[in-house]
């Protein structure tokens, strides 16, 4: 699970990180075609990159915080935001079916083996009933 999340971790801040730099471009290339000074390329990197990363790095913590409180009984009544938490929400819905359906298995094995023990035990006493009228040892 922990190799999911951090694979569904980086597809969540890849998205924004792409814009980003996509937008850095799109103020270069209007530097370069506007004959603009380079120095204001370089001021809007270095004001708007600390922004960035503050708000990515709020985003995230805000979407770590609201996944790690979330229990499996509020599945139901959670609402995903985003991509990452539906799938998150997902996995997680579909390792709670597979728990279920192998408790369900482990449950019906344990009582059939019960039902062995019982149907031994009970020719046990047959056969110790029958032994012991056989030989005249009656209780």
């Amino acid at each position: 699970m922990n190799k999911r999340y951090f694979k569904l971790f980086w597809r969540s801040i890849l998205l924004p990180t792409i814009g980003y730099l996509f937008l850095l471009g799109l103020i270069g290339l209007l530097v370069i075609l506007y004959n603009l000074p380079t120095v204001f390329w370089g001021d809007v990197i270095r004001f708007s990159l600390p922004f960035f990363i503050v708000w990515l790095t709020g985003s995230g913590a805000i979407k770590y915080y609201r996944l790690r409180h979330l229990n499996i009984s509020q599945l139901d009544k959670f609402t995903p935001t985003n991509m990452t938490e539906g799938k998150l929400v997902e996995l997680l819905q579909d390792e709670q079916a597979k728990n279920i359906d192998t408790i369900r298995q482990l449950q019906a094995t344990q009582h059939e083996q019960l039902d062995h023990l019982e149907l031994f035990t009970h020719e046990i006493v047959n056969y110790s009933a029958i032994n012991d009228r056989a030989s005249g040892n009656t209780k």
